[in-house]
Order: C-alpha cells, then sequence, then structure tokens
C-alpha cells in the first residue's frame, strides 16, 4: 500500500468478534496426521509424494540449514491462503503452486480489501476509514476460518492480519504459517505486524538474518526457516518476442524494479562508465529520481505477466540488483525474487555478488556478479561483444533452476516442516 495510510498503533481493535466453532478435527492427536483421512474428490488434482530430485545434483547448491526433503505420505491439505493474485505477483505464485499441488485452497486476495487506488480523492477517502477497513478484512477472514474449516493458514506477508486473529484461528486448531518476503518487518504502515509474526507457528522467511533482526527489535518468532523465492511456471518463462516488442521492451541492458537510492547511485555510475549504454528502467516510483544521466532511460511503469516476460527475453542483459539495508534490517538483500524470475526465463542474469546467490548458481558458468561498478561496467561490455557465451551463461542458468527453484518446490518445503513438526492441537 502507499505512504498514505495511517499507523494502526492505537487505532485498529478487533472488536468483539466471535469466536468461531471449534474444528470438528480439535480431538486429533496432532495437525500433522488429523487430515490423512479418507481421499475424497477435491478442488484440485491428487497430490503425489513429495518430488526428490533424481539427480543430486540438482540439490546440492541449496543452502545449508534447510531440512532435507523426506518421502511423506500423500495428504491433501484444506488451505486457507490471504495474498495478491495478480500474474507476477510472489503471492499470486503460491497460490497457483498450493493447487497445483492438489490441496483444496480457498484465499482471500487482499486487493478485494485494500483496492490500490491512484486517485487523490478516493486515497484521502481511504485514509478516513482505514481502520475499519482492517477491522473488515479480518473479520472476512475469520469468517472463512469458520467455514472453510482449514488444516493450514498461509500468509504471504499478512501485513494488515492483526494477531487476535491469528489467535482466533490458532484456537480453531489451525496451523498458521507465514511466507514472509521482505527486508525488513519495520517498514510497513501497520505496526501489529512484528507482533503478528511471533504468533504464527512457523515463520518462512526469503531472508536468512529476519528472525535475527526481530530478535534484536523484542519480537522473537515461535520458529523462523530460511526459504528463498522460487520462480512460477506460468509467470516466468521464456517467451517469443516480435520485433517490434523487442524495439519496444528490450535494451542491451534492462533492470526490472522499484526505485531505490542505492539501485540509482549505481546506475548513474554504470552509464558514467559506459555513456552510449541502452539502458532500459522499469518499475515504480522511478519519477523519485531527478539524475539527467537516467532520466532518458526510464520507462517508467512496472511490469506485470506477460510483458514483464517479454522485456526479460527481449534484453541482452538482465541486472539483478537488489535491495540495500532498510529500517529494522541489519542488511540488504542477499537474493530476490529476480535472482530465480530471469533464469526462469532463460536469460542471462548478472547479478550483484552475495554469498548466497552463488550458493544457487555457478559464477561465470550459469550467471555472472559484481561487486563495483567498475566490474558491472567490464561484464557489460565483456558480454555484449560475446553474444555467445552470453547464450552459454543464459542456457546453463535456466538448466540449474527449472526446475528445482519452482515455487512449487519452495511449498514443498513448508509442508515437510509441517509433516515433520506434527503440532498439537489447542485444548
Amino acid at each position: 500500500m502507499g505512504g498514505f495510510i495511517p499507523s494502526l498503533h492505537d487505532q485498529v481493535k478487533l472488536g468483539p468478534f466471535q469466536i468461531p466453532r471449534r474444528d470438528p478435527f480439535s480431538d486429533r492427536p496432532g495437525l500433522a496426521s488429523h487430515r490423512e483421512r479418507e481421499k475424497k474428490p477435491s478442488l484440485g488434482a491428487i497430490v503425489g509424494d513429495l518430488v526428490i530430485p533424481d539427480d543430486p545434483a540438482d540439490s546440492a547448491q541449496e543452502p545449508t540449514g534447510q531440512a532435507k526433503m523426506a518421502e511423506m505420505k500423500s495428504v491433501i491439505y484444506r488451505v486457507l491462503f490471504e495474498g495478491e493474485r495478480w500474474l507476477g505477483s510472489d503471492a499470486g505464485a503460491c497460490l497457483r503452486a498450493l493447487r497445483n499441488l492438489g490441496h483444496d485452497v480457498m484465499d482471500l486476495d487482499i486487493n478485494n480489501s485494500f483496492p490500490p487506488w491512484k486517485s487523490l480523492s478516493l486515497r484521502l477517502a481511504c485514509r478516513l476509514i482505514f481502520p475499519l477497513i482492517v477491522q473488515e478484512h479480518n473479520r472476512n477472514l475469520l469468517f472463512l476460518a469458520r467455514e472453510f474449516k482449514p488444516d493450514i493458514f498461509l500468509g504471504f506477508k499478512g501485513t494488515y492480519i492483526l494477531p487476535e486473529t491469528l489467535l482466533a484461528m490458532k484456537n480453531l486448531g489451525i496451523a498458521l504459517f507465514n511466507y514472509y518476503p521482505d527486508v525488513s518487518a519495520f517498514t510497513h504502515p501497520a505496526d501489529t505486524l512484528p507482533r503478528a509474526l511471533q504468533t504464527y507457528d512457523c515463520v518462512f522467511s526469503t531472508k536468512s538474518f529476519l528472525a535475527e533482526d526481530l530478535a534484536e527489535h523484542g519480537y522473537p518468532l515461535r520458529h523462523c526457516e530460511f526459504l528463498p523465492h522460487g520462480y512460477d511456471p506460468e509467470a516466468h518463462h521464456p517467451v517469443a518476442v516480435e520485433p517490434e516488442e523487442k524495439a519496444y521492451y528490450g535494451a542491451e541492458v534492462t533492470f526490472i524494479g522499484s526505485y531505490l537510492p542505492g539501485k540509482t547511485k549505481l546506475l548513474i555510475e554504470l552509464k558514467r562508465l559506459l555513456p552510449d549504454l541502452d539502458l532500459a528502467i522499469w518499475g515504480d516510483r522511478w519519477h523519485n529520481t531527478d539524475a539527467p544521466e537516467l532520466l532518458p532511460h526510464i520507462r517508467g511503469r512496472g511490469l506485470l505477466g506477460i510483458e514483464y516476460m517479454k522485456a526479460i527475453c527481449a534484453s541482452q542483459i538482465m541486472l539483478g540488483l537488489l535491495s540495500e539495508q532498510q529500517k529494522g534490517s541489519s542488511r540488504g538483500d542477499q537474493v530476490t525474487s529476480r535472482s530465480f524470475n530471469i533464469p526462469a526465463c532463460k536469460a542471462f542474469m548478472l547479478h550483484q555478488r552475495t554469498d548466497e546467490v552463488r550458493q544457487y548458481y555457478e559464477e561465470g558458468r550459469e550467471i555472472e556478479c559484481y561487486d563495483s561498478a567498475e566490474e558491472l561496467a567490464d561484464k557489460v561490455r565483456y558480454y555484449l561483444a560475446h553474444p555467445q557465451e552470453r547464450k552459454a551463461v543464459a542456457e546453463a542458468g535456466y538448466r540449474r533452476c527449472v526446475p528445482a527453484y519452482s515455487q512449487e518446490n519452495r511449498l514443498r518445503e513448508i509442508f515437510a516442516w509441517h509433516q515433520k513438526n506434527s503440532l498439537p492441537s489447542p485444548g
């Protein structure tokens, strides 16, 4: 949401919620086993056993510390999901992956409660009634929990979910998980978020440092597991690009992502080192820069869905720039969704060098990396002049990424954790 949203501290109260009736399965010994029930027709295909790569090399570069995927019984879960649906969003990728895995899924789209309005008058009106909107969103979530009776609630970020709502769902015997994608939990207008994250049975974070950062600020989590982003097979794959589309979307070097000062500084240095470089910048909030080196290259808007894929496939080099350290975080991004989206589109990725990204890809063979503007410029110059080497790296990166780093495989790790850590039902 935009910056017009007020703080929720001491404004939003859950109100006189009636706690929904208990799940009829609440007398079971544990959440992991109570749905290993007689299989009935589901909303999706029946999920098979968890997939273990045939080639151990497919998983050899996964970061250490993640639980090893084990063979498990075939289980269909009823999952209540909160997040966005639109094609290209990380939350939408999770929702599609849940259904592709065969689980019964009910979702609450946050954009139905919090429309991304652009009109100033509508934004001002939203500001006035925002606490009421949050209350209504939480009531809707509890209503779905009562009616759908899920085994698991999975919130993607869950910015506006109140701790009281989560406790009410926990009292129904629902396992609570959060897939948290951001660098910090302290940059959102909802200052209830850190407390809410403490309520989940486990937070799966795309940042290896989130749990430490929250504990440092007085919000220790019950459990936290590092779970990086994954690509969405429907939203991130190679696509054909017509000549006129290549001229519109493509460039020698392209960056797709939101404005941040650190990214701006690096791109300015790149243009000073390579003044004739054909550069394209797509994304939100780039109107915040007045740098003359960049203004001619800012295409303006963010790209979604098929446009996102076309811009990636139309460009010779895609940049993997990372977000810098933000309020409440000990460091900036180490990997991001682009770290997996770009190779999944079989595009050449030039990524900011971090230890984490090199755990997923071999530098120099599957991706290329840089530490400084000078190294970035040198590698841009080299790979623009060597298209066959660029293509070979892109193809190797694609083979490494697909299918190992899919969103479906990421979510399998959440279900593996759930089955391994059978949580006793309340009461």
